[in-house]
């Protein structure tokens, strides 16, 4: 590889580092501009543990919300299943039973 060869190697590679330098500054940028408009001070450490306080509430409140409406979707599905065997057995009854 000659000398010019190299040269051209370690400028691209300089361009490399340096686009993704910018794109990850420009990422952090975006982030900090996000969080501010939602109320969120990226400097200030206080405020970020907030932040994932106020998240970590948010999960587990769907998690028990998902739980408590799982809980009644299979209570409904057993009354409606009671339901179901006791008109069941009433209708055999019904017609087993002879006629006078």
């Amino acid at each position: 590889m000659s000398d010019q060869e190299r040269r051209q190697i370690e400028r691209r590679v300089g361009e490399t580092d340096r686009l993704q330098l910018m794109a990850r500054e420009a990422g952090r940028e975006a982030a900090r501009t996000i969080l501010l408009s939602m109320g969120v001070d990226t400097d200030d450490g206080e405020s970020l543990r907030e932040f994932q306080a106020d998240f970590a509430y948010l999960r587990r409140s769907r998690q028990a919300s998902e739980r408590f409406y799982g809980g009644v979707k299979i209570s409904l599905l057993g009354a409606f299943l009671v339901a179901l065997t006791s008109g069941a057995g009433w209708l055999i009854t019904f017609l087993v039973t002879p006629k006078h």
